[in-house]
């Protein structure tokens, strides 16, 4: 006799999660997956973002010179998050076809191949940037004080990453089975934490120093210890990090190469995506202080949108994952899309809100005029190309889910490093300003998200034979 059929519904969630089955969500209706998926996945985004726009704000009253080194440094930190990429794209994609294939031990495996290869690329990434920092700063020609505040910053957060890159495997397993609910509780308890350390460590209180930037990064490498940290003991706890699953083998070693060759190419999409904003620095650092200022507080704000995309996203992966391992890949194409176009009526709403709120917005980091007036610029731009910024993500991530994350690389790496040339030929060649670099970076937003819709809707996967559990 087969498996027991999963049943549509919340009920059947309900009967899988009661029986203590691995959840699926492929026979849920887009309303429940976005109800019980994407929008707790949307408020995890929003919280762990609330970590930058707190620091942001209690650095933003020591000076504008503070906040550009903070916004330097959070280039660095996008690095980070990027390199991420690595084990969690592909862990989720092989935990997630697993569940769908209903693999219980391909699925407990993969969990222990993910961490296992995050720990490993932490330490042999992380050391060396926690002694060279200060040359990467140096590197952007950014005014030797700001460039001072942005090492102050990364050095204490980089420590903090040793532990968080795993971390984000461990959140990469909840997303892929369906489980936004649990990360989010988790990080909501760490930011707490971290919006009381930030003033006491950044200003000081009785026998404590004021810290200044070094404390805002030591504040929140602490908080997302203590979020890695707890996320893995519930891991533990539930049965799905399972150490008598791992074995030192050539099949651990074969899983290990597997899936970070699934995460590779968005992994390094994400580097260069990071990458090319050190040098977008150094091309805005010619028109002053105040667009690096800019540039770090409408980022901030840009989470706004980029929360539900990523949010989103997981939702999407997960979806397509699953139904991916139990061969419904034309359903897979369906539900995303139908995930999509939710995403892009939330982000036409976040698009208003830039337009009509965006001075208040800016004024809550700052109170430099000149910054203000150059932010409403940058957030009324990037707002006509909003719904396609949630395109980018969700297919890029989908894709990755399905075990295809080549167009990453193929399609929207080119398309990042163009606005290198693209933003000097304009802004400086062409004299049209640094206003000019935004409308570069939200145009090549448009092409990445126009472009990655292709990809999933008439690509290979579809028609490839097999599945990463297969």
């Amino acid at each position: 006799m087969g498996p027991p059929t999963i049943r549509s519904g919340d009920e059947a969630q309900d009967r899988a999660d009661g029986a203590g089955e691995t959840p699926r969500i492929t026979e849920l209706s887009t309303w429940t997956i976005v109800r019980r998926v994407a929008l707790p996945a949307t408020a995890s985004f929003m919280l762990n973002t609330c970590f930058n726009l707190i620091d942001a704000y209690f650095v933003g009253q020591l000076g504008t010179d503070a906040m550009a080194s903070l916004s330097s440094a959070s280039i660095v930190t996008w690095m980070l998050y990027s390199l991420g990429s690595l084990g969690q794209v592909g862990g989720q994609a092989f935990v997630s076809q697993a569940i769908g294939a209903r693999d219980a031990v391909l699925e407990r495996r993969a969990v222990l191949a993910a961490l296992a290869l995050h720990a490993v690329t932490a330490v042999l990434v992380l050391t060396p940037l926690f002694f060279l920092c200060g040359r990467i700063f140096e590197a952007m020609h950014l005014a030797p004080a700001v460039a001072l505040g942005a090492q102050s910053y990364l050095r204490p957060f980089a420590a903090g990453m040793l532990v968080y890159l795993p971390g984000m495997v461990a959140m990469a397993a909840f997303h892929a089975r369906g489980d936004t609910r649990t990360p989010a509780l988790v990080l909501a308890a760490a930011l707490s934490v971290n919006a009381l350390l930030d003033p006491l460590l950044i200003f000081g209180a009785g026998p404590i120093p004021a810290l200044g930037l070094y404390g805002a990064g030591l504040a929140t490498a602490f908080c997302k210890v203590l979020f890695s940290l707890s996320l893995v003991v519930i891991l533990h706890r539930r049965g799905i990090l399972d150490f008598t699953f791992w074995k030192a083998d050539r099949a651990m070693g074969a899983l290990i190469r597997k899936i970070a060759a699934v995460g590779f190419p968005i992994a390094v999409n994400g580097m260069f995506f990071s990458g090319v904003y050190l040098a977008l620095v150094r091309i805005i650092s010619g028109f002053g202080t105040v667009p690096v200022a800019t540039l770090g507080i409408v980022h901030r704000i840009e989470n706004l949108g980029w929360f539900a995309c990523t949010g989103f996203s997981v939702a999407g992966a997960a979806l397509a994952g699953q139904l991916m391992g139990a061969g419904r890949r034309d359903e897979a194409r369906r539900k995303v899309w139908r995930l999509t176009l939710c995403l892009s009526g939330i982000l036409l709403l976040v698009s208003a809100v830039y337009v009509l709120f965006g001075g208040a917005m800016v004024s809550v980091f700052t109170e430099d005029s000149a910054v203000v007036a150059e932010g409403i610029r940058y957030l009324t731009i990037i707002a006509i190309f909003e719904a396609l910024m949630g395109w980018e993500t969700m297919f890029e991530e989908a894709l990755g889910a399905v075990g295809t994350p080549g167009p990453a690389l193929a399609v929207s790496t080119p398309l990042t490093l163009l606005r290198i040339p693209a933003s000097w030929l304009f802004a400086v060649h062409l004299d049209f300003g640094v206003s000019a670099v935004w409308w570069v970076i939200s145009a090549s937003t448009a092409l990445k998200g126009l472009s990655l819709a292709l990809c999933f809707s008439f690509g290979r996967w579809r028609k490839k034979a097999g599945s990463l559990a297969g």
